[in-house]
């Protein structure tokens, strides 16, 4: 590190003194940096604010610290604190050593919710089955910002209507097409070919079809069985915040899949259990083919 950048770091440290930091009403990240003489009014507005405060206190706060836009106080007692990338946020919520922001009860999307996940579990088995109460993956607004867990809150045709599940008080709600969306494991997986009872036949054994099974060469997959090699899915990420990011299988042992980060090439792999990845839709053309990275 040059004599320049200390200089500035250890410049940002002397004069900002506390960050505060959350979630908005919608689920967003937002932050800003204080210093004297508003640091101590932003320490005490804080709890109204419903925000966090991480006092700069090290050199790796003080990194963060310079990366954050100042914030304003108002005679109020309101404030002023602009949206942040949520990889920044993600990082002061490591430095703070504080719990992750709560998650709500994934039937907390009203009644119609509370039965639907009662009835069929908070992962559905497939995407024609999202119903109210189910917890599936969306893309944030920005792609750059990742995939993270939203509540259905309700279904009208093909569009469903979700808010985000880290936002235990947002009100505000999200329009995605069904087959936009990623699906976790189910909780109760339908069988497949191999475990389903075979079919009678007038009492004569069905004949076994020789024909050779083409390779398919989509990124996709249909079924949690399909899962192998070169195959596109959600892997989640092992941050506090629990963003999802899209993933390529290198390999499979049993129920564990090694990855690697589909636009993060100079990142080592991951291992993840299947509970931790989610199928992406053949029909969602948002999400790029295998080869193109």
């Amino acid at each position: 590190m040059t004599q320049k950048a200390k200089a500035s770091q250890s410049a940002v440290r002397s004069v900002t003194q506390v960050v505060l930091f959350g979630l908005d009403e919608s689920g967003k990240p937002k932050a800003a940096r204080f210093s004297e003489p508003q640091a101590s009014i932003a320490t005490k507005a804080a709890a109204q604010l419903k925000l966090r405060v991480l006092a700069v206190t090290n050199e790796t706060i003080a990194e963060l610290a310079a990366k954050l836009p100042s914030g304003r106080l108002h005679a109020n007692g309101k404030g002023f604190i602009p949206a942040v990338r949520r990889d920044l946020y993600s990082k002061l919520l490591e430095a703070s050593g504080q719990a992750p922001d709560p998650s709500p009860p994934p039937d907390s999307g009203g009644a119609g919710g509370v039965a639907a996940a009662k009835a069929t579990g908070k992962h559905p088995p497939n995407w024609q089955a999202i119903a109210a109460g189910h917890i599936v993956i969306i893309q944030d607004d920005d792609p750059k910002d990742g995939w993270w867990e939203a509540i259905v809150v309700g279904t009208t045709a093909d569009m469903l209507s979700l808010r985000w599940r880290a936002a235990q008080h947002s009100r505000r709600t999200m329009l995605k097409h069904r087959l936009s969306v990623g699906l976790m494991f189910p909780d109760h997986p339908s069988p497949t070919e191999n475990q389903a009872r075979p079919a009678r036949t007038n009492g004569h054994k069905k004949a076994i079809d020789s024909t050779p099974v083409q390779q398919d060469k989509s990124p996709y997959s249909q079924s949690w069985d399909e899962l192998g090699p070169d195959k596109l899915v959600l892997a989640q990420e092992d941050g506090p915040l629990g963003q999802w990011w899209e993933a390529i299988i290198v390999s499979r042992q049993d129920d564990t899949f090694t990855l690697r980060w589909r636009d993060y090439v100079d990142l080592p792999t991951i291992v993840r259990p299947r509970q931790q990845l989610a199928l992406l839709h053949p029909a969602d053309k948002k999400a790029s083919a295998t080869n193109a990275h």
